[in-house]
């Protein structure tokens, strides 16, 4: 068995644990009671209605109207449930939510969380300095057909466990000067679904890290990100918002991205304008082992953005972190690379363990296919059966050439004349065409039988 099937192996192995525990976000909430259900409108206190059915659980159906922030703060609740009663769920409208350590167990459906907010408008759980167990992380919270409308910094601040947010819409989350995300989890965030959304941010879209978790059985674990769009607005470039990338970890162990739709990044906080980075960093220093472990990145289409991929396997400086091991990424659509700045399709560095880029079809990049960043080699990393444009520097720096098993199969467009543009000396499978978005590829030699590039 090859190192690179080998480590398919241990990621679907690993997936399927995760796969349980994710399926039970579907049962560790248990349905309300029958009869406890509380009709309110807005001249009614949601607070005491939350306390009232904390110890019963039950459900809470909101009129239209505005309602304030309702905090749970002391115990985990039996099951509440949030319903919006109108058809129009824009006018049953939440300022926020909070949920403290040791809460949990309350759902919303069919209603809004509005501005006025100057930081989340759901915040769960807290940060390493408030929330500093396992046994405080709070769990159980379902967002389904709900919208998030900014301004504001975050829609979703999840140091939680078992998150569901399914059909849902954040907008406009962007705040000057500062990262902004719609959704961010760093501290205990653990069995998330997030599905079939619409998420819009300045800074990250999704985030993963970022500040530390309070111990290592605390770092975000166990995250499934599927069938939604991430996007920034072209108008955001014209303002400070921090713009970093659209996906973004840092420290995850057991990540699923798949059949994402990635669109619009522009040269802002970070000049490569990316549109997925995975990194392992120690934020804070406090967390020396974190990393991003475990993870498939794979069927998503990416757009409109400065750069396709980020890889840093290794914050060496000045916080030294964990390194990135069994990470794929295969079968990914980049394409319509925009001006800003000049187009990698691939950027690595920090030396990663068990990198396989399989399959992939990259549009537009004008800088390189592949650009090593830094001296830090990687280990048991492939490129493999991808559709890349040669670009004006091709791999870069320039090696002399690169081994056969880790480069192979591949298809790189070159333009002539060839002397605007360095080979690398590479294996003989490794085949150049003047058009790869109309050469045939029909005799393309593969190493595992399927048409090169994205087979999605």
């Amino acid at each position: 068995m090859n190192a690179s099937q080998e480590l398919i192996d241990r990621l679907i192995s690993e997936y399927i644990q995760m796969g349980r525990t994710i399926n039970e976000i579907n049962t560790v909430v248990p349905d309300p009671p029958v009869g406890n259900t509380l009709n309110l409108t807005p001249a009614d206190n949601v607070q005491n209605a939350l306390d009232s059915l904390s110890v019963t659980g039950g459900v809470i159906n909101l009129a239209e109207g505005t309602y304030p922030v309702a905090p749970i703060l002391k115990f985990k609740n039996k099951l509440v449930a949030f319903n919006g009663v109108t058809d129009d769920r824009s006018k049953v409208t939440l300022i926020g939510f909070k949920a403290g350590p040791n809460t949990g167990n309350v759902s919303f459906h069919n209603l809004s969380f509005v501005t006025p907010i100057s930081n989340s408008h759901v915040e769960l759980g807290l940060d390493r300095g408030g929330m500093k167990t396992v046994e405080e992380i709070p769990v159980g919270f379902t967002f389904t057909e709900v919208d998030f409308i900014g301004p504001a910094r975050r829609a979703i601040s999840a140091n939680c466990a078992f998150l569901l947010v399914d059909k849902c819409n954040a907008r406009n989350y962007r705040v000057i000067g500062q990262d902004s995300q719609a959704i961010i989890g760093w501290n205990g965030s653990r069995n998330h679904v997030i599905r079939n959304s619409v998420l819009e941010a300045a800074g990250e879209n999704i985030m993963y890290g970022g500040s530390d978790a309070a111990l290592e059985e605390m770092y975000p674990r166990d995250v499934l990100i599927e069938d939604c769009t991430l996007t920034k607005l072209e108008s955001w470039k014209t303002e400070n918002y921090n713009m970093k990338a659209i996906f973004e970890t840092k420290n995850i162990i057991g990540l699923t991205f798949r059949r994402n739709h990635l669109n619009g990044n522009w040269k802002q906080a970070w000049g490569q304008a990316p549109a997925i980075v995975l990194k392992s960093a120690n934020q804070e220093n406090s967390n020396p082992n974190a990393r991003t472990e475990n993870a498939i990145i794979e069927a998503n289409i990416v757009e409109n953005v400065g750069t396709y991929f980020l890889i840093i396997g290794k914050d060496d400086g000045p916080n030294l972190s964990g390194v990135m091991k069994n990470v794929v990424i295969r079968n990914n659509i980049c394409q319509s690379m925009n001006s800003e700045p000049d187009g990698r399709a691939f950027s690595l560095e920090g030396g990663p363990i068990d990198l396989w880029v399989d399959h992939n079809t990259f549009f537009d990049n004008r800088h390189s296919a592949i650009e090593f960043m830094g001296l830090v080699p990687s280990v048991n990393c492939k490129y493999t059966n991808n559709i890349a444009l040669h670009g004006k520097y091709g791999i870069w720096p320039n090696p002399n050439s690169l081994n056969s098993d880790i480069f192979k199969c591949n298809a790189f467009q070159v333009k002539p004349p060839a002397s605007t543009q360095p080979q690398v000396k590479l294996a003989p499978t490794n085949i150049f065409y003047a058009d790869v978005r109309t050469a045939d590829f029909s005799t393309h030699v593969t190493t595992d039988g399927l048409p090169v590039g994205a087979n999605v």
